[in-house]
């Protein structure tokens, strides 16, 4: 194990004498050119998925595993599902430059697309190696978040922009999620809430399309059911919201404390 508690992806992924692809419980570190991107960084600041990794482990543990009896052009086209999942956030960072982390994460998905292309039944583990790390380090579904918070979310997917409402339905916004800083634990009365973006619904819509296809796989929470929150807005901030055509859903059910 690494000093920062993530693992090596020779630690990772590997086969098992039976030629299943064992992934192994633990975060591999990100790619350092993408992680330079975000550098630096804030005190109590993760750089956080949207899809968490927990999500890509799944993925590859159930194509991967022979008693599934995935064929070759099963694990392309999921893979393919999943590529364009991460690929279809967005990029955002205050700090870095937009243009460059643009263009990696372009460069990941042609890599991963033209990678997955060449799989077959005898896929060699370097070849998963390299597409779990790309993928894990796609810049179009990381963020800069709050370290505590994104510990607290664990595998649930992680909107890109939270919100703190009091028990009147008035927004704090000097304790939004994406103030810097830790965020203390909500006064009694405050709601936790998130609002979904359209990089957000086309993840989402893109990973459903994913667990509907593969029988028996894992419910990892990633896309959590959700419900409408109902918030007393003042008639400015919320025809502003409606304008915008977006939607907002309660997130009560993913608060960990």
């Amino acid at each position: 194990m690494n000093e920062d508690g993530t693992i090596s992806i020779e630690e990772k992924l590997y086969f098992n004498d039976e030629g299943d692809l064992v992934v192994n419980v633990g975060r591999v570190p990100f790619l350092k050119y993408i992680s330079d991107l975000y550098e630096p960084r804030l005190a109590h600041q993760d750089l956080c998925h949207a899809l968490s990794w927990s999500t890509i482990d799944n993925v590859f543990a159930y194509l991967f595993k022979i008693s599934n009896h995935c064929t070759a052009a099963t694990k392309k086209n999921i893979l393919l599902q999943l590529s364009r999942a991460l690929h279809d956030g967005e990029i955002i960072c205050e700090d870095c430059n937009v243009s460059l982390a643009s263009y990696y994460g372009n460069e990941i998905y042609l890599k991963s697309d033209n990678l997955i292309n060449t799989i077959t039944d005898t896929t060699t583990l370097n070849n998963l190696q390299d597409l779990y790390n790309w993928m894990n380090s796609q810049p179009y579904n990381l963020r800069l978040g709050n370290d505590s918070w994104n510990r607290k979310l664990k595998q649930h997917f992680d909107p890109r922009e939270w919100h703190h409402f009091d028990a009147y339905g008035v927004e704090d916004r000097n304790n939004t999620f994406y103030f810097p800083g830790p965020i203390p634990n909500p006064a009694t009365g405050m709601v936790n809430s998130y609002r979904y973006s359209a990089s957000d619904e086309r993840q989402r819509t893109d990973y459903q399309g994913i667990i509907r296809v593969l029988p028996n796989f894992p419910q990892d929470g990633s896309i959590p059911a959700v419900s409408t929150l109902t918030i007393y807005y003042t008639d400015a901030w919320a025809q502003r919201q409606q304008n915008k055509a977006e939607t907002v859903w309660s997130s009560s059910n993913l608060y960990f404390c």
